[in-house]
């Protein structure tokens, strides 16, 4: 496929809505381009070739789609891989520029998927997370009533099950790695730098939010995130509190804040 001059998203989607898919750099031009998520089924792998391929969201593309994402929002899906890309939100060039706040969407976000890996990739200028692992969708103010159901159930939202290894994540304008609803979840060796209170005040490095559940948060680096903490365990205001998180042999440099632990229980914090 062709990065250029046209939109690769239709392709990419036929692929992954067969099997998983194996993805070599573009044949011509820096990037495949965008114009809609990419949203995988239960069961499948999405494999780059390491970061030469590049995709990048077209300014066309809609603000609320994120680049790679799970095909069920709503009752979820299960088994996903999403390794080695690099995935450009293009903010500041879409029409208008997304400068400030966040509205839009995330680089890789899973909504209420049990057993999933996302490693190796590099997410840069998404308008909101660079990665987002969490449940369906549901307002996160803390209006949903978050409850312990059985898996597959509708009262079972959460996403579990996750590892996020060695992502690299930077200048997107809320955190560059994110939680919210998921239980079981590794956090381990990400760097994160650059989400600035420039982009947005209280952006940070590494959030485990509202509903997270077993967060184990080890041997992470973070620095230069001037609007927010570099690793944050917490939970807002009338929200389902983070619970039975490790957070340990991370490096926090030049960031507002180091690592802050609130309206948690449960948490073990070493070698900071």
């Amino acid at each position: 496929i062709d990065a250029v001059p046209y939109d690769a998203q239709p392709a990419m989607q036929a692929a992954i809505d067969l099997g998983s898919v194996f993805v070599p750099p573009p044949v011509k031009g820096d990037h495949y381009w965008l114009g809609d998520q990419i949203a995988s089924p239960s069961n499948r792998s999405f494999v780059c070739a390491g970061w030469d391929v590049k995709f990048k969201k077209m300014a066309s593309a809609p603000a609320e789609a994120e680049m790679f994402t799970n095909a069920d929002h709503v009752m979820g899906n299960e088994n996903i891989k999403v390794l080695n890309g690099w995935w450009d939100g293009n903010r500041l060039y879409r029409q208008p520029p997304i400068m400030v706040g966040r509205d839009g969407a995330s680089g890789i976000c899973l909504f209420r998927v049990r057993n999933f890996t996302i490693e190796g990739n590099y997410c840069k200028s998404n308008a909101l997370h660079g990665i987002n692992g969490r449940s369906t969708d549901e307002d996160l103010s803390g209006e949903l009533n978050w409850k312990d159901g059985l898996p597959g159930s509708t009262a079972d939202q959460n996403s579990y099950d996750g590892i996020i290894r060695n992502n690299w994540s930077t200048d997107n304008n809320d955190d560059g790695i994110t939680t919210h609803w998921i239980k079981r979840v590794l956090i381990e060796g990400n760097h994160c730098w650059g989400m600035t209170g420039i982009h947005s005040i209280g952006s940070g490095g590494i959030e485990c939010d509202d509903g997270t559940q077993y967060p184990t948060i080890i041997g992470n680096h973070v620095w230069e995130c001037d609007g927010g903490y570099g690793i944050a365990v917490k939970g807002h205001e009338g929200a389902p509190a983070a619970r039975r998180a490790i957070v340990t042999g991370n490096m926090v440099e030049t960031c507002s804040g180091g690592i802050a632990v609130s309206h948690v229980s449960g948490v073990e914090k070493n070698g900071e």
